[in-house]
């Protein structure tokens, strides 16, 4: 199934990071006021850009790339459910917090 088990564990930390990091940066305040997002990722403001938002959205498309492309089989079903997760996770997350 895995057809290369280092960029399967790449895609994976990367993905991770970016759930992560999008959790703890909107619980801390970084992205207030936001009013454009991608993948439950807060992009912009009125006063322009997060570059933070962006460096996240980066890392968790590459790890989507990359997990599709370290697998053998399964991509479709992998991806589905890698991008719900990206999508679901961290609003779950912080509502409990």
């Amino acid at each position: 199934m895995i057809s290369n088990r280092r960029l399967f564990m790449t895609s994976f930390l990367l993905l991770v990071a970016g759930i992560s990091l999008n959790i703890i940066l909107t619980r801390l305040g970084h992205f207030a006021g936001s009013n454009s997002s991608m993948v439950s990722i807060p992009l912009s403001s009125e006063q322009g850009y997060f570059a933070s938002g962006l460096v996240l959205l980066a890392m968790t498309v590459t790890g989507l790339i990359l997990l599709i492309v370290s697998l053998k089989q399964n991509r479709t079903v992998a991806f589905v459910v890698s991008i719900a997760a990206v999508i679901l996770i961290p609003p779950l997350i912080q509502s409990f917090l």
